[in-house]
């Protein structure tokens, strides 16, 4: 950069610099003058632009102008902002100068300075050196920006000249229009200089004379004529030096000014102060301002000033402008405490001038006040009335306001009466608790013992008015104490200060010394009175006491005994007597009388405890039980009990008690302990009892691996029922009776407890083998299964067993508790329950696993009904007449999620004893209907659909409306279904079922009997019972073709239906000559895989609405016939069915011949020792057979005297044979052969025959055995 100094004007642009800096310092010195801090911005900002234009004009060359044309802008931008910041100073509008509104005004000055310095090409478009002139000058063509910048600037300038302007116009002095008129020359010189600059006037440069110029009437205006310091300055001293504060406020009462002494009324800074409303500060809530006028006014007011009572006159002044009108006002506060206080104490001295003229009087009334008031005092002795009447009498002399009297309890003050207060302010007064700890006065009267007076309580060090109190301002107060004791405090309080004197403190301690000693004898009379008041309690309760024992001993029934150590004799009183059953005279008085009558067994006992109770000599009780003799002979159980009375040497010397006669409590413990092991029906061990002598003998077994026991756990069969249908007491008979049979079968040294309602438990002790319990088993069984009378009723029970030995297998068990040989022993007799015959099973360790599978499926089958995953079947049933599909059986399936497809015949069980079964049974019955509706509906359905029907919900009382509301939900009349119910289930209680079937027809169902052939029932009884159809069991349709009796059975069983009127269905046709044989037989309608699987839904929907005719057999009718009856001998078989009372019920052609009464059927209807006499005895065999003693039984009988028979050869063999059918209800098979060849092989031919019954009969079948005999 180059410079020449030499340039024409640069003497004064420099001296404008220097005038500026000038300036600037003299406003830095006086910045606590109005609008300073803005001229002191404005000098700085023009010395800047002073000092560019300045080094500007000694610049020789472009790059060196530029460069401090550049600087100056940090002037020309500044000097705009700062001049409005200095008006708006000047003319009071400070409010106006926020941080936001000066942020505000600096936004396009920051934007000038940013391009000036980056993009120069919006200031400038194009910049050029001029040397025209008399020297080279910056010659730039400006840009847009520039002349936004200007226009800002010239805006400014004439905003704030405009607001001096009006400042000049409205102000009343000539000396304040001259500020206002250099203020105006010293901005607008430099700017009109500018402005002509910028415009193109640059022939001349005007800028130095501008800035000289401008920069000496500022300077002229400020060192003359003390622009911002005379009047500002001045005004601010007089009014911060006045003792009146002033607050300036404008029309919504806003403070704009305030002076120092109004700062230390308000005890806020002016900083907060100004711009605030005056009713938001302490004070102003307290100045009465009337916003609707702006007259003058004045009146006193009471301020409280930190923490004090403070008066104050108030004046109100208006601020009119030119126009008269009111822009704001001024509120001056004149502290006249000090003359008010004045005031008040020349009243105050006034009147005491005028009390002194009466003060003789006073003193006078005064002395004989106090001399009243102790013989007041002294009058009563009711510590509440003496606290009262002090306060009287205090009242009575001493002024007050408020009056208190406080006691001390725990080193802290409470106020126990009070006067003067209001009632709001009572229960804080009550409720105060003031420690003494913190109350100076309170301490300084205890320790001088004299009265305290307490001019202003605010000037008194640490004092503390009661919370919630009204303030009070002076206080007189005086010790209680009675010698060096202060117990209380008289309190007397003022809301004035200097009330009290030393008078009233004086007298205020006569009344303390009379109140200590009235308070002292009130709280000894008290005392006295509560001395005297628990000695009469003591007196009282020793009698009560004394009368209550006496009553206690006679209504406790007790004896008394009092054994004096030192004469050692004992007083025993007639109840002590009495009770052991002696006279007064029976008994002497030493304690050798007392001991002889003790059991030897209890003796030492009792005397070690009663010599233990007196060497311990401490108070403690003695309690024995023990027995003692009575006079009858017999023992009686006493409770002794005793306690030791000590000397004042702490010996005993004494002992008393009393005898209390237990004998029926221990009694009822050991019935208690007795019950809690047996059973309270039978009188049998319980469980409890069982395990314990379990636990005993498995101790036994594992010190001797050889020794063998066994559990037995027997459960009776169908013992729910009777007790459900003959009642509880019936049942708790039945129970009663078996127990006793069962124990009839046992040994010596075993135990038979009761286990649970119908089940027992048999504890077999020293067993040789297994064989030995399986006898006692078959024992038991045997017994148990006579018939029992019952309410003229005969029962036969049976009962199944489950036995568990502690050596399974020959291997020596890790039973470990009694529980487990329990456990295992419920395996086995669950198991023995799926028995037809022996009813009995050894548990094995396969039965646990068994168990356990079962319970897999009980689990599985409560979760399969949860998510209804059963699956419903259906298979047709085919009619022989119509060769026409003519119903269809509903058949429940499951498939177990990991065992697949499970057979109902495992968990149908499983289902009824969980009693799952009637919830699945309900859903089966709503599915099904629900699917024969839509059958209905689509024209295709049956003309009935089967569903079997549980034994558990055929017995359930609800059955009958359970269906009906099935019926009614899915709109299905009841003729379309057909429940199937097993034989076993309508014979276990006939009468029920006959009832329960009658319900069932009623609604108008079809009946069928299911499994036909395998259960318990006689044919007669099909006569009572309302049953539509039979449906033989499969087991029988797969042997009749190979085994002639079960071919008799079927034939028989058609025939005796038909004649009932009943309709047959033979189910498990898989051949066709199982057809054939069917349909020789008349049966009705078949089912079975000959005509179809169990179909789906759908495809039973196929099926049925295809209406199939079935083309039943083709073989010819001799081939079956033949084929059906393969042995010769059985076309010469007679055969007969007869019921137990004996009556035929059916028979064959050929004994129809044998016997001479021709033609078929003719023997029916006739008693079976009318055709037979050879049979005599048979009732006994059949009472056998019903009463389930026998199970099977065969007569066989040889005639060689056929005159009986008509048979064409003389002297043959005729064998009658009569074997049972369907077992317990004693149905009969009479067969009759012609046996002659086969008689020398008699003997050989029944061995067999008894052998092949005896393997049929554990497979559940007995009838299979003819087959062998006839071969």
């Amino acid at each position: 950069m180059t410079f020449q100094y030499t340039t024409p004007y640069i003497f004064f642009a420099l001296t404008s610099t220097i005038v500026s800096l000038g300036l600037a310092y003299y406003a830095w010195a006086c910045r606590s003058s109005v609008g300073v801090r803005a001229l002191l911005l404005m000098g700085l900002a023009t010395s800047v632009w002073s000092l560019g234009y300045t080094l500007e004009l000694g610049g020789t060359d472009l790059v060196t102008k530029f460069f401090w044309v550049r600087v100056q802008y940090f002037g020309i931008v500044t000097v705009p902002v700062a001049w409005i910041w200095l008006v708006l100073d000047y003319t009071g509008r400070q409010k106006l100068l926020t941080l936001r509104n000066q942020m505000f005004l600096a936004i396009i000055p920051v934007m000038t300075l940013i391009f000036v310095w980056t993009n120069e090409q919006l200031i400038w478009r194009h910049i050029a050196l001029d040397v025209t002139g008399s020297f080279p000058v910056f010659a730039p063509v400006y840009g847009p920006w520039m002349w936004v910048n200007s226009a800002y600037s010239y805006v400014l300038l004439l905003l704030g000249s405009i607001l001096l302007l009006n400042q000049a116009v409205r102000s009343q002095t000539i000396y304040h229009r001259r500020q206002v008129v250099f203020l105006l020359l010293s901005i607008f010189i430099p700017w009109v200089g500018n402005a002509l600059y910028t415009l193109g006037f640059k022939q001349l440069d005007w800028m130095p004379f501008a800035f000289a110029l401008s920069g000496l009437i500022m300077a002229w205006g400020v060192l003359h004529l003390y622009l911002f310091d005379i009047k500002p300055v001045a005004r601010k001293i007089i009014l911060d030096n006045l003792h009146d504060g002033i607050f300036v406020l404008d029309k919504q009462n806003r403070i704009v000014d305030v002076n120092l002494a109004g700062q230390n009324i308000a005890a806020i800074p002016v900083s907060n102060l100004i711009g605030q409303p005056l009713d938001q500060i302490d004070i102003g809530n307290q100045i009465p301002m009337d916003h609707n006028s702006g007259l003058q006014g004045m009146c006193q007011i009471e301020i409280v000033h930190e923490g004090s009572l403070r008066y104050y006159n108030l004046e109100i002044f208006p601020l009119l402008n030119c126009f008269k009108k009111c822009k704001g006002r001024l509120v001056t506060l004149q502290d006249i405490t000090e003359r008010v206080l004045a005031e008040k104490m020349l009243a105050i001295t006034n009147v005491q001038l005028q009390q002194s003229l009466a003060h003789a009087k006073d003193m006078t009334e005064t002395a004989n006040a106090l001399c009243d008031s102790a013989t007041d005092l002294s009058s009563t002795l009711t510590l509440e009335e003496v606290l009262d009447r002090i306060l009287k009498n205090i009242s009575n002399v001493i002024p007050h306001d408020m009056i208190n009297i406080m006691l001390i309890e725990d080193d802290v003050a409470r106020v126990f009466r009070y006067r003067g207060y209001p009632k709001n302010e009572i229960a804080s007064l009550l409720a105060a608790r003031l420690p003494i700890a913190d109350l100076p006065n309170m301490q300084e009267m205890i320790r001088t013992r004299q009265p305290l007076i307490i001019p202003d309580v605010n000037k008194y060090p640490g004092w503390m008015n009661i919370p919630n109190t009204s303030p009070v301002y002076s206080h007189l107060g005086a010790p209680i104490h009675v010698k060096e004791i202060t117990f209380g405090f008289l309190s007397l309080n003022s809301k004035m200060v200097n009330f009290f004197t030393p008078v009233h403190g004086e007298q205020l301690r006569i009344f303390a010394a009379q109140a200590a000693v009235a308070i002292e004898n009130a709280r000894l009379y008290e005392r006295a009175q509560e001395e005297i008041a628990d000695r009469r309690r003591a007196e009282l309760a020793l009698r009560e006491s004394e009368e209550r024992y006496n009553l206690a001993a006679r209504g406790a029934n007790d004896g008394l005994w009092d054994w004096n150590l030192q004469s050692d004799k004992i007083y025993f009183s007639p109840r002590w007597k009495e009770l052991l059953g002696y006279e007064e005279d029976e008994i002497g008085n030493m304690p050798e009388d007392w001991f002889r009558l003790v059991h030897p067994d209890d003796l030492h006992s009792l005397k070690t405890n009663i010599r233990k109770h007196v060497t311990q000599k401490r108070a403690t009780h003695l309690e024995h039980e023990y027995r003692v003799s009575h006079q009858d002979g017999t023992y009686c159980w006493m409770l002794c009990r005793g306690l030791a009375v000590f000397n004042e040497k702490g010996d005993v010397y004494r002992l008393v008690g009393s005898q209390t006669d237990i004998t029926s409590r221990r009694k009822a413990e050991q019935q208690l302990r007795y019950d809690a092991l047996h059973d309270a029906l039978t009188d049998l061990p319980n469980r409890n009892s069982l395990i314990h002598h379990t636990r005993r003998v498995l101790e036994r077994a594992r010190r001797d691996p050889d020794y063998l026991f066994a559990v037995l756990l027997l459960n009776l069969d169908r013992f729910r029922m009777i007790n459900d249908n003959m009642g509880r007491q019936v049942g708790d008979e039945l129970i009663i009776i078996i127990s006793q049979r069962i124990k009839a079968c046992l040994r010596p040294g075993d135990m038979l407890a009761r286990q649970d309602g119908d089940e027992f438990a048999v504890l077999l002790d020293g067993l040789q083998d297994e064989n030995e319990a399986v006898h006692i088993v078959k024992q038991i069984q045997k017994k148990v299964s006579k018939p029992i009378n019952l309410t003229e009723k005969e029962v036969s029970m049976t009962t199944s067993v489950g036995i568990a030995l502690n050596r399974v297998e020959s291997q020596q068990s890790d039973y470990m508790t009694p529980e487990d040989l329990l456990r295992n022993a419920a395996i086995a007799m669950n198991q023995a329950k799926l028995l037809d015959l022996t009813r009995y099973a050894i548990f094995d360790f396969s039965m646990r696993t068994r168990a356990l599978a079962r319970f897999e499926i009980e689990t599985g089958l409560q979760q399969a009904f949860d998510q209804q995953a059963f699956i419903v079947l259906y298979q047709p049933i085919v009619s022989l007449v119509s060769n026409r599909i003519v119903s269809v059986e509903a058949l429940l399936r499951w498939e177990h999620p990991q065992l697949g497809f499970i057979s109902p015949e495992i968990f149908i069980p499983v289902a009824e004893e969980t009693g799952l079964i009637i919830p699945i049974s309900e859903w089966l019955l709503n599915t099904v209907c629900t699917q024969i509706k839509a059958w209905h509906d689509a024209g295709c359905a049956p003309s009935s659909t089967a569903v079997n029907i549980s034994i558990r919900q055929f017995q359930d009382v609800n059955l009958s409306s359970l269906i009906m509301k099935i019926l009614e939900k899915t709109g299905l009349n009841a003729d379309m279904l057909k429940f199937e119910i097993t034989e076993s289930a309508i014979m276990e209680d006939s009468n029920l079922s006959q009832k329960i079937l009658t319900e069932l027809k009623d609604l108008g169902l079809h009946i069928a009997i299911d499994d036909f052939g395998t259960g318990y029932s006689s044919l007669s009884r099909l006569q009572s019972l309302p049953v539509d159809t039979l449906k033989i069991d499969q087991s029988f349709v797969k042997k009749m073709i190979t085994n002639s009796n079960v071919a008799m059975i079927v034939t028989s069983t058609i025939t005796m239906a038909h004649n009932l009127g009943i309709k047959v269905i033979a189910e498990g046709v898989e051949a066709e000559e199982q057809l054939c044989f069917l349909q020789l037989q008349h049966c009705d309608e078949v089912q079975g895989y000959f005509f179809s699987q169990p179909l789906s839904a759908r495809q039973t929907t196929k099926i049925l609405q295809e209406n199939k005719v079935y083309h039943l057999s083709s073989l010819p009718i001799e081939m079956v016939k033949e084929q059906l009856v393969p042995n010769q001998a059985l076309r010469h078989i007679g055969y007969a069915l007869a019921d137990k009372n004996l009556t035929i019920l059916t028979s064959n052609t050929l004994l129809d011949q044998w016997v001479n009464h021709g033609g078929y059927n003719t023997l029916v209807g006739q008693h079976l020792l009318d055709v037979f006499p050879e049979l005599v005895g048979v009732e006994d065999v059949l009472y056998q057979l019903s009463t389930g003693q026998i199970e099977a039984y065969t007569i066989s009988m040889i005639s060689r005297s056929p005159d009986s028979f008509s048979v064409n050869d003389n002297n043959r063999y005729i064998e009658l044979r009569v074997e049972s059918f369907l077992e317990a209800n004693a149905s009969l098979l009479i067969m009759v052969t012609d046996v002659t060849d086969q008689a020398q092989l008699e003997y050989e031919l029944r061995q067999e025959y008894n052998d092949l019954r005896l393997m049929v009969a554990k497979q559940g079948t007995v009838l299979e055995s003819a087959e062998g005999n006839i071969r």
